[in-house]
C-alpha cells in the first residue's frame, strides 16, 4: 500500500506542477510506521482522522484581519487632490495604485479603520476565489520588494491570500490613505468636484471639510453594504445553532453527524 501511495504521490505532483491550481494535500490513512515522503500522516479511529484532515487543510487560510487595520495618516487631509478616491476596498486600492502610478496626485477616503472592503467584512477563512480573472489579481499593483508580489496565489485563492495581498497594496500607499473619513456628498460637474466630508478622527462628532478635485472614483458597494444582524421569526424559540454564515460567524460549529 505504501509503494502505491508513493508512485501515486509523484503522479498527483506531477499533475499539479503543471497548472495553475491549488498544490493536492495527500494524506495516508492507516497504523503504519511511517508514511511516504511528503505525504501527511493519520491514524486513529475514523473521527480522528477525520479531525487531523480537516486540521491540515485549514493550517494556511487563517488571516489576522488586524493586518488591514490603517491609523490616522499624520498628514492633514488634502484640500485639493488631482483624484479622490471614496472606499479603500479593493476596487478603490486599484485605481489608486494606477493612478498615483501615473503621476496624479490621489487622496483615497475610507470611513472604516481597515482597508478591504466587503473582503475585510464578508470573507470567511475558506472562501475561494476565481483569482485567474484579473480584477483578483493585484501582483502587478505590488511594489517590487513586497514579499507578496513574489508569492504565488494558485487559482482558487483562498481569502487569506487575497486580503494578503490588500494588505501589502494598502501599506503601499498609506501616505494616501485616510481612514475614518465618511463621504456626505459629491458636488460638481466636468472636472470641477468638491466633495463633503466628515473626518471623525477629530471626534465622535467628526469635523467637517472640503476636497476639491478634477476627478472621483466611487469604490463604493451600497449594494451590499455593513452586515446585517440575523432576524427571523422564532429564533428565540430554536435549539440549535442559527448563525447568518457572514466572515467566519460559523467557524465554530462541528458539521459532524
Amino acid at each position: 500500500a505504501q509503494s502505491a501511495a508513493v508512485r501515486l504521490a509523484a503522479l498527483l505532483r506531477q499533475a499539479s506542477s503543471g497548472a495553475s491550481r491549488r498544490p493536492c494535500e495527500l494524506f495516508f490513512a492507516g497504523e503504519a510506521a511511517a508514511s511516504p515522503s511528503g505525504v501527511n500522516a493519520v491514524k486513529g479511529s475514523p473521527p480522528a482522522m477525520a479531525t487531523a484532515i480537516s486540521t491540515a487543510m485549514l493550517a494556511n487560510t487563517g488571516f489576522d484581519k488586524r493586518a488591514l487595520l490603517h491609523g490616522r495618516n499624520a498628514k492633514p487631509l488634502p484640500e485639493e487632490v488631482d483624484v479622490v478616491v471614496i472606499g479603500a476596498g479593493l476596487l478603490g486600492l486599484m485605481a489608486a495604485a494606477r493612478l498615483k502610478k501615473n503621476g496624479h496626485k490621489v487622496a483615497v477616503l475610507e470611513q472604516r479603520s481597515i482597508v478591504g472592503g466587503i473582503w475585510s467584512m464578508y470573507a470567511n477563512s475558506t472562501s475561494q476565489v476565481n483569482s485567474s480573472e484579473g480584477g483578483y489579481n493585484i501582483k502587478d499593483l505590488l511594489p517590487e520588494g513586497s514579499p507578496r508580489k513574489a508569492a504565488d496565489n494558485r487559482d482558487h485563492s483562498t481569502a487569506a491570500e487575497i486580503l494578503k495581498d490588500i494588505a501589502a497594496l494598502g501599506d503601499s500607499l498609506a501616505d494616501v490613505i485616510y481612514t475614518r473619513v465618511s463621504v456626505a456628498k459629491v458636488l460638481g460637474t466636468n472636472g470641477d468636484y468638491t466633495t463633503v466630508v466628515s473626518d471623525l478622527n477629530a471626534g465622535d462628532e467628526g469635523a467637517a471639510a472640503v476636497v476639491r478635485s478634477t476627478g472621483v472614483v466611487l469604490a463604493i458597494n451600497d449594494r451590499v453594504g455593513l452586515p446585517r444582524p440575523l432576524r427571523v421569526p422564532g429564533m428565540n424559540r430554536f435549539s440549535g445553532v442559527m448563525a447568518d454564515g457572514t466572515s467566519d460567524a460559523l467557524s465554530g460549529v462541528s458539521w459532524q453527524g
